[in-house]
């Protein structure tokens, strides 16, 4: 008899990289922003219009998705007629002390993180385990450490410049504190899978969609 192991219920993020972006004139161009709008969020740090993606700084984001999300949407195994956009992009500023609260994505699929500017000690992603279950079995104190990933609450993932992290927008996630006098700066967004190409969005949340990518493509 055989001694097999299954992997159930895996939480895959991804992160990707770009090259040849002038993340310097995106740093310019965020910090003006911050400088003449208000923030929308009630958290902590600044955050700009959800609309970013109109901007014609950012548009390449959604040629950068358009080559690189079909790989994860097979991951997925989503349907290859489905219509892929960005629904929504916004700009963060998160300065001295500045931190985002535990929070999820709700009414999307996808989420994206794209990093600007990250000082030392500026503040890591966090994501939480979903499981919500395994977390009520109080076993902190029974494990020889608190490093591995089968058995943590929450993981912690870095922050790179001109790098991208994707996630399932389920997933609980937070910002550490900014502990460095200089901005931490980095765009979010969200992608949104729909059978139909017409959908429309009432909201700022969701008002600002741009296809992705054509259907054959996912």
């Amino acid at each position: 008899m055989s001694n097999n192991i299954y992997n159930i219920f895996p939480t895959e993020i991804f992160t990707l990289e770009t090259r040849g972006l002038d993340n310097d004139r995106m740093a310019e161009v965020i910090l003006e922003m911050e400088r003449t709008q208000e923030s929308v969020s009630t958290f902590e740090g600044w955050k700009g219009s959800y609309a970013l993606l109109r901007h014609p700084n950012f548009k390449w984001v959604v040629d950068f998705f358009g080559d690189k999300l079909g790989s994860i949407l097979r991951r997925y195994n989503f349907r290859e007629d489905l219509h892929v956009q960005i629904c929504n992009m916004w700009p963060n500023v998160n300065r001295l002390k500045d931190a985002n609260k535990q929070h999820i994505h709700a009414g999307v699929n996808f989420s994206f993180i794209y990093y600007i500017r990250v000082p030392l000690n500026s503040g890591r992603l966090v994501i939480v385990d979903p499981r919500v279950m395994r977390k009520m079995t109080h076993e902190h104190h029974l494990l020889k450490n608190s490093d591995d990933p089968k058995t943590k609450e929450s993981i912690t993932v870095p922050a790179v410049e001109g790098e991208f992290i994707i996630f399932p927008s389920y997933l609980e996630h937070y910002v550490e504190p900014n502990m460095s006098d200089e901005p931490r700066i980095s765009i979010s967004g969200n992608i949104v899978l729909d059978q139909h190409s017409d959908t429309e969005y009432e909201d700022e949340w969701l008002s600002a969609s741009e296809n992705i990518m054509s259907s054959n493509n996912c």
